[in-house]
């Protein structure tokens, strides 16, 4: 080549596409991610079970509950399993179900006779993950019992505040509002239980309305968290519109791996992924959705081998334990599960 080639070739260069290092890689099909899911049930399963028993990973001895991070979200992802067509294990289910209503109707702190911290938490999960199927008149008992104790544990103003609260790097404002949107969600899912005495569900109805009330003072801060729940708040009892844009700024925190973080500007974790997956499929998103693309995406690319999502503590990320993957694990499974189509029959 000419020096006169040479040079005309690297003035014009800039003007020339550039040549792709490497297609994207696909989005994963639904096959896919029910791989995924069939990997992670048995981790949780396996993980209700052992907790039960007063045992963690590796066989360590602990106390023996049911716990808000544990046990619940083996029955929740179970039931969504169920629904969506997926195989589980139903006699091991209806045994952990029925062991857990139990216990949380008839265990107390032996001095002060009264529920402790995490047992908010609990009772909203067990309510909003119980199965579609109509509980039996046991269930429905406790179902009751769930209701007055919610009621017993709100404040003054309208509000609930977890006894195990998680704050992060969130304000505590920040923090009792996400406590109180989980259990006006929790009450809406109980509210919807037939078999229920009418005193539970106008009592339900009035403590939901004190919560709402306390609520129309917040505002976001930089929790995910509290951005997917205003927006299914907003969905079930304020306006259309509003609804919107609070969907448009969860969309907007999502981060370019397609996990969505902690907090804004953080790295993506997969609790809060499996989060917004729920919250989005709930607002009427579907698999086809781009942002739900990206979401399983990350989460079928970050699983572990044994089914599991190594989440790190809220409260300290530099810290990661037992505790903390099954409960980024059970989110995680959730959120994939609800992108899932139903099957018929």
């Amino acid at each position: 080549m000419s020096l006169l080639c040479s040079m005309l070739v690297l003035m014009f260069a800039g003007d020339c596409p550039p040549v792709p290092a490497q297609e994207k890689a696909p989005l994963p099909t639904s096959q896919q991610v029910r791989a995924a899911v069939e990997r992670s049930l048995p981790f949780l399963l396996e993980g209700g079970e052992a907790w039960r028993e007063g045992k963690t990973a590796g066989g360590q001895n602990g106390r023996i509950c049911v716990t808000c991070h544990q046990i619940p979200f083996t029955i929740w992802s179970h039931n969504e399993a169920k629904m969506r067509g997926l195989t589980i294990d139903q006699k091991r289910l209806d045994d952990l179900t029925a062991w857990s209503l139990d216990w949380c109707a008839t265990q107390k702190h032996p001095k002060t006779q009264t529920h402790t911290g995490g047992f908010l938490s609990t009772m909203q999960q067990l309510i909003m993950g119980r199965s579609a199927s109509p509980p039996d008149r046991t269930a429905l008992e406790t179902y009751q019992l769930f209701g007055k104790v919610i009621g017993t544990m709100q404040k003054e103003e309208g509000s609930w505040k977890e006894g195990n609260q998680i704050k992060g790097k969130g304000t505590a404002r920040e923090a009792d509002e996400v406590d109180t949107m989980w259990i006006i969600l929790g009450l809406s899912s109980l509210e919807k239980l037939d078999g229920l005495p009418r005193e539970t569900l106008e009592s339900s109805v009035k403590d939901r309305e004190r919560g709402l009330q306390w609520l129309k003072t917040g505002q976001p801060g930089t929790r995910t968290d509290w951005l997917a729940l205003r927006m299914l708040v907003e969905r079930e009892y304020g306006a259309p519109e509003q609804t919107q844009e609070w969907l448009k700024q969860l969309l907007a925190q999502q981060n370019a791996d397609g996990g969505w973080p902690l907090m804004k500007g953080e790295p993506s974790h997969p609790l809060v992924t499996g989060q917004c997956l729920y919250a989005l499929s709930i607002a009427g998103e579907t698999s086809d959705s781009p942002a739900i693309g990206r979401a399983t995406k990350y989460l079928v690319e970050t699983q572990e081998k044994d089914g599991s999502w190594k989440a790190v503590s809220r409260n300290n990320p530099a810290h990661t334990n037992v505790v903390t993957t099954y409960w980024g694990t059970g989110w995680a499974t959730i959120g994939l599960i609800r992108t899932l189509p139903k099957k018929a029959g």
